[in-house]
């Protein structure tokens, strides 16, 4: 099919009294026009003067809709026509239908639709204007509001990734976003994180870690200040049943990787909140776990400079025990980390800790 019919689909769609059917079959027309061969001139300046306002508003409406009874091919037509329109077309037809793009990205209820606009951002993000992408950027931000934890999840992976790997259209060796914006989106995530629980917490959690780690003029008093209320958060949490407590571990142990970035300025409640979160990690561990937990021992014991290392990891010990005396029946990887750990700590320790690892647990008594 010609470049040019695309014109006059765009006419017959207008101007036609068309019933649902042959709508449907127009918007079909256009969709795989566009997907072809993408637009040519006089099809974007017939669309851009002739549609008004709201006609083009309602057509990329009609655009959409075929996401609800489309295929997983048919959905990449879709979405490939529908980032067409925000990338090859000129700034008027943009500017008027981005509202109904950001609109769907906001639904509180339908996740299918917010996760396939959410897509076409994300799958052409590279061809955004700049200005397009901080217009977008500030829309993503309020999924982080969004009441669903599965918005709130999804929402912060996407947008950690567009922050960290976003260059300049002008300029690819500078980052897109400003200092000043980076910060404001560390501190949207630590809110994030204190409102949140389970899977939300813990991409939170993770997405300031990577921040951190790229930005690490990040790591100030200020900063860790900023961080202290999840110290709380987090050792209070309660977990009685399994999946919350996996869900607690999951969370801790990222917490802990990330507050360890700020052991420079530990003090006595710093050391306070990580025992016991420490601590309440060892009542909750099973053997599912138990890797994720002596991997985070090792780093404590090889990575971390300012703390008192046994005194934090103290709480262990009854586990490394346990698994020592049973190592014939544990897992290498995991018999391996133990008897790494208690080699480290044998000449540290006291006399009457060593005592502890030679005491046989009474039956049923163990702690993995």
């Amino acid at each position: 099919m010609p470049k040019s019919n695309l014109k006059d689909l765009f006419s017959d769609y207008l101007y036609s009294d068309l019933n649902t059917f042959e709508k449907r079959s127009t918007v079909n027309q256009i969709k795989d026009q566009i997907f072809r061969y993408g637009f040519d001139m006089s099809s974007i300046e017939y669309f851009s003067t002739e549609y008004s306002r709201e006609e083009k508003e309602q057509f990329i409406i009609e655009i959409f809709k075929e996401f609800e009874q489309a295929d997983e091919a048919e959905k990449i037509k879709v979405r490939d026509t529908l980032s067409s329109f925000l990338i090859e077309t000129n700034d008027i037809i943009q500017t008027q239908i981005l509202p109904i793009f950001f609109k769907n990205l906001l639904n509180k209820s339908d996740f299918k639709l917010v996760f396939n606009t959410l897509n076409i951002f994300t799958s052409k993000w590279n061809d955004f204007n700049d200005d397009t992408k901080k217009k977008i950027y500030h829309v993503f931000l309020k999924i982080l509001d969004n009441p669903f934890d599965l918005f709130i999840e999804e929402g912060i992976y996407e947008i950690t990734n567009i922050v960290l790997n976003s260059k300049s259209s002008l300029d690819n060796t500078k980052l897109l976003f400003s200092k000043n914006e980076i910060n404001n989106f560390y501190q949207k995530l630590v809110i994030t994180a204190l409102n949140s629980k389970a899977d939300p917490l813990y991409a939170a959690l993770e997405s300031i870690r990577q921040l951190i780690n790229r930005f690490p003029n990040l790591i100030s008093k200020k900063t860790y200040e900023s961080l202290y209320p999840l110290f709380k958060k987090i050792s209070k949490q309660f977990a009685f049943f399994y999946p919350a407590k996996r869900d607690y571990i999951k969370s801790s142990l990222a917490f802990i990787y990330l507050i360890l970035m700020f052991e420079k300025f530990y003090d006595e409640n710093y050391l306070k909140y990580l025992k016991l979160i420490i601590k309440k990690m060892v009542k909750r561990i099973d053997h599912a776990d138990i890797k994720y937990l002596l991997e985070l021992i090792t780093f404590i014991l090889k990575d971390t400079n300012n703390i008192p290392k046994v005194e934090v990891i103290r709480p262990i010990f009854p586990i490394l025990r346990d698994i020592n005396n049973k190592k014939d029946r544990i897992e290498d990887y995991i018999s391996d980390l133990v008897e790494e750990i208690i080699n480290f700590i044998w000449p540290l320790i006291s006399e009457e800790d060593k005592d502890l690892f030679f005491l046989e647990p009474e039956f049923g008594d163990t702690k993995i």
